[in-house]
């Protein structure tokens, strides 16, 4: 036999031994449809709470009037998550990521970064710029909120002189340097 004919033979026998039904009827769970593995037996079932739809609209979420001791921690916890492994924890721009050799962001409390407005920050976080990618997809409009207020309270944290602090907190920081 030819060369040809045998590889013709041996298709045909890998075809013949492919059964379309099996593959076609194999059970599935159709829209509206019940399943056994759900415990309501509903296939469809609603997202968990806070889950951010890929490429959905943004719902308008407008700035908030003020920050909130509750909003800096939900900004701290979601920039720890998200944004920490390049910005680094300070927001100095040194984080793992840059040690293996990705792009090094710029520090968040220089210059350039404090002259932006709390919308154009926002708007960082949700579209990217540069070799970040943006976070619209992944973190809901109100986290992001809670993270520009972190950042602002990052900034804040670099440039606060002692002066600027509470009377409470002038005298732990006097303890600290050795000051009566």
């Amino acid at each position: 036999m030819k060369p040809r004919a045998i590889m013709l033979l041996i298709g045909v026998t890998a075809l013949a031994a492919c059964r379309h039904e099996n593959m076609y009827t194999q059970p599935k769970a159709v829209p509206y449809g019940s399943s056994n593995f759900f415990a309501r037996r509903m296939v469809m079932l609603h997202p968990p709470p806070g889950t951010v739809a890929r490429n959905a609209p943004d719902r308008p979420v407008p700035q908030p009037k003020a920050i909130t001791a509750a909003m800096l921690t939900r900004g701290r916890n979601q920039f720890n998550i998200d944004c920490q492994p390049c910005h680094g924890y300070s927001g100095d721009g040194r984080g793992m990521i840059v040690s293996r050799g990705f792009p090094r962001p710029p520090e968040l409390y220089s210059p350039e970064v404090r002259r932006l407005s709390a919308r154009q920050i926002f708007d960082v976080i949700t579209r990217g710029k540069g070799p970040m990618y943006g976070y619209g997809s992944l973190i809901e409009p109100a986290l992001r909120w809670d993270i520009v207020a972190y950042v602002r309270a990052l900034q804040f944290s670099q440039y606060a002189t002692a002066a600027k602090l509470p009377a409470h907190d002038r005298r732990l920081l006097a303890a600290v340097r050795g000051a009566p």
